[in-house]
This record gives C-alpha cells, sequence and structure tokens, in this order.
C-alpha cells in the first residue's frame, strides 16, 4: 500500500507545471534511511521532503502526511486523511490534491481538475500496474516477463486504464535494447500499445514518450520521434524517462550539447538512476569530455558495480586497455550470466591485449549462444575491431535490415570516426535519412 501512494502521488504531481518532482525510484532508496532530512535533501537535489505514514485498523486507512524543509529541517505543513479501504483511491485523489495546494501555493481550475481524475476506479488494477512498473525497473529477462504479466492482468481487470498500455509499450520497447527479442517482433508491439493509451488519454505524456522510442529506434523516423518526446515532455515535464529518451535521440542525431543538458536535467528528476548516468556519460564522451565521462560512470557504477552497460561503456569506450578490465567484466559476468554484451567486451579487452585466444573463445560463447538474438550490429563491432571489414559490414548491414536500435547510436559514435569517412558506411546511413549523412 506505501509503495502504491508514492507510486500514485507521484504520477500526479509530476505534469504540474513550475512544480519538480524527483522520481520515485530514487526517491525510495530513502524510504528507511537514517540520513537527515538535510541530508536527503542534498542527496536528491531538493529544498522539500514530504514524509508519510500510513496506519491500518480493520477497514480503515489512516495516512499522515508531512512537509519538511530539507535546508533547515524545519517542519512545515502537515495533515492528516482518514478513509476505508474501498475508498484508497478517493484517498489518493485527496492527497494529492491537498499536497499539490501546499507546494504550489494554490491550484488554478484546471489543476484541480486534473488532480481529481482517477487513472482506473479498480484498485486492484493499480496494484497490478505499479507491481508491473517495479518488475520493469529491473531490466532483466525476468523482470521484463513479470511486467507484461502484471499488465497484462491490470489491462484484464480494467480495460480502459491507459497507463499498463504505456507499460507494455515501454517493455516491448526495451526488449530488443536488452537482447531478449527481435526488433521485427517486439517494437510493432510497443508502438500498438502505446498508441492505445494515447487513445484513451491523448493528454498523458508518457504515451508520447513511449511512441517516439520506437519512431526513434525502430522507424527511423527522426522529425517525428522528436515531436512526440517534446509533446510528451511539455504534457509531463517532471517525467525523467521522457527527458532521457530524448536525450538519447539528441546525441545520436549530433546534437549532443543540447542532449547533455536535457540528460543533466533527467539526471536531476531521477538522481540515482545508473541507466540515466550512462546515457550522460556518453553524451561527455562524444563531445570529448573523457574526464567528465569517466567520472559520471563511475558513479553509475557507484549504485551498481556489476551495472553490465556501464561496465561495458567504461571498458569498450573509456578505458578500454587497463588491468582492471579483465577482472571486472569477468565478475560481472558471474552476477549476469545470460548478457552478452559483458562477453562482447570481453572479447574486445582480451583482443586489444593480443591474447587472441582468450578473444576467440569469448567470440565462439557469443556466437553459439547468442547468435540469433544478439544485436547483428554487435557482431560488426567485433569483426571491425579484427579487421575483417567485408565480414563487418555484412553484419552491419543484417542489423540494418533488422533494425537495431543500435543503429542510431553508431551514426554519431567516436569509435567509428574513420568508418565514419567511408562511402560503404555513410550510404547505409543515408539510406534511413540519418540526418548527420544527409547530404
Amino acid at each position: 500500500m506505501g509503495y502504491g501512494l508514492v507510486s500514485t502521488l507521484t504520477s500526479k504531481l509530476q505534469p504540474l507545471q513550475n512544480l519538480v518532482v524527483i522520481a520515485k525510484e530514487s526517491a525510495r532508496k530513502f524510504e528507511d534511511s537514517k540520513q537527515s532530512p538535510k541530508e536527503i535533501g542534498q542527496a536528491l537535489g531538493v529544498g522539500t521532503i514530504v514524509t508519510g505514514e500510513i496506519q491500518t485498523s480493520g477497514d480503515k486507512i489512516q495516512v499522515n502526511i508531512q512537509l519538511i524543509n530539507a535546508n533547515t529541517e524545519a517542519l512545515g505543513w502537515s495533515s492528516t486523511f482518514n478513509k476505508t479501504k474501498d475508498e484508497f483511491l478517493d484517498l489518493q485523489n485527496e492527497i494529492a490534491t491537498k499536497l499539490a495546494s501546499e507546494l504550489k501555493g494554490g491550484l488554478d481550475e484546471a489543476e484541480a481538475r486534473q488532480l481529481a481524475q482517477k487513472a482506473t476506479e479498480n484498485a486492484e488494477a493499480q496494484a497490478e500496474y505499479q507491481a508491473g512498473r517495479r518488475e520493469w525497473n529491473k531490466r532483466s529477462k525476468v523482470g521484463f516477463d513479470n511486467a507484461i504479466k502484471h499488465f497484462e492482468k491490470a489491462i484484464e481487470l480494467d480495460p480502459d486504464y491507459a497507463d499498463p498500455y504505456v507499460g507494455l509499450g515501454d517493455t516491448y520497447g526495451l526488449l530488443p535494447i536488452y537482447n531478449f527479442a527481435a526488433p521485427n517482433d517486439a517494437m510493432p508491439k510497443a508502438k500498438a500499445y502505446a498508441e492505445q493509451a494515447k487513445k484513451i488519454n491523448p493528454n498523458m505524456g508518457s504515451a508520447y514518450t513511449s511512441i517516439a522510442w520506437v519512431q526513434h529506434n525502430y522507424d527511423y523516423d527522426w522529425a517525428g520521434a522528436e515531436e512526440n518526446y517534446r509533446k510528451g515532455i511539455e504534457l509531463n515535464p517532471n517525467y525523467a524517462t521522457g527527458n532521457h529518451w530524448y536525450g538519447i535521440l539528441l546525441t545520436q542525431i549530433g546534437r549532443t550539447e543540447e542532449s547533455i543538458q536535457i540528460t543533466k536535467k533527467a539526471t536531476q528528476l531521477d538522481p540515482t538512476s545508473k541507466i540515466i548516468k550512462l546515457s550522460l556519460s556518453s553524451s561527455f564522451w562524444r563531445t570529448g569530455q573523457a574526464e567528465l565521462a569517466l567520472k559520471t560512470i563511475e558513479d553509475a557504477l557507484t549504485i551498481d558495480p556489476h551495472f553490465p552497460s556501464a561496465l561495458q561503456f567504461k571498458y569498450n569506450k573509456l578505458q578500454a586497455n587497463t588491468g582492471t578490465a579483465i577482472e571486472r567484466l569477468t565478475e560481472a559476468l558471474q552476477v549476469y550470466p545470460n548478457q552478452p554484451l559483458l562477453r562482447q567486451n570481453l572479447f574486445e579487452v582480451h583482443w586489444r591485449n593480443g591474447d587472441r585466444e582468450a578473444a576467440k573463445d569469448q567470440l565462439i560463447e557469443l556466437l553459439d549462444s547468442y547468435h540469433n538474438s544478439f544485436n547483428k550490429t554487435r557482431f560488426a563491432e567485433i569483426y571491425f575491431l579484427m579487421g575483417k571489414t567485408d565480414h563487418a559490414y555484412r553484419w552491419l548491414e543484417k542489423g540494418f535490415e533488422n533494425r537495431e536500435s543500435t543503429v542510431p547510436g553508431y551514426a554519431n559514435d567516436r569509435k567509428f570516426l574513420e568508418l565514419r569517412k567511408q562511402p560503404r558506411f555513410r550510404e547505409l546511413f543515408k539510406k534511413i535519412n540519418h540526418p548527420l549523412y544527409v547530404d
């Protein structure tokens, strides 16, 4: 119940203008913290902390809400709310409206009307959706599979509930990124679910973000993706994922300085997100700011020392020839044994260190176990490093044919500076009208 209340209050407050709301994933990390309000405020970059306590007795619920000034630790407004368990959805709306009014110093008519709306009348459907989001945030195969089950159950309970459709859109949209599904299987589903959410609620910012993700990573519709990312942020300026994914697009189409600004905003909205820190590190690296890139990726690795994507980026782009690379990557592979990115990275480190046999062992494992699921563009990277250019191009062309989500990132990757001069490489990106390659 506590997670559900936090989740709902966050999602209700996020779309309000002139109010910065931290993502629930970052805020919940301090749920049982022994740190002072001032320390928590500094860690999250906020001036006000909302605390709450839920008490239940029979079918009665009592929620106590308190505002704390994070700078002075002075107690501010507080209130107690009482309802029955059957009225829990009404209770959430009542708290959100009163809380927003206190934080903003009053609400206009449109804001009050917006906060009074319920995404669903079915508390069980809401709980299923929120359980799905918890699973989605794990970014694992099991997590994604469980998320789909929860979202589908939420829709079964309330077919007119828009949020789980976005949840399904976001899940299917990420499956190819993590090599858990083929783009042609997953991405059309992702877009269809997001479009359904938009149909149910045309003012839902996250639906536009989910549509934009598919346009960006599968349709290669750069202008359409930017339009929908911007629309999503306009409707929900505090949605960290919307700012994050828009920042990725800007990086990949060469507008890197803009990307840094928008991704910094995403990190402010969700300061403990390791995946957003990875994207910010990538933007720094693409502009030649190697020290900032390394510092930012190290910040991500303090959150999860074995985070595969962060390790892959660090040892693929930033510290490819350091002595600790093999040790760290091998440790991570023990934690994430089914993550092919780590094997690719181990191959590259061994190859650069001249240990051809160890490198080939990793390549054989990739080909044997992940030939069908691993992005073809990743195999292209391997063969380019080996100097087998024709073989690499065959894999790269397959990646383009499959409309892989790794394709846009290669267009502005410093690792491919020399390749970007080659007509064969440029022609591939011209075919998808990439802004950096249009004459």
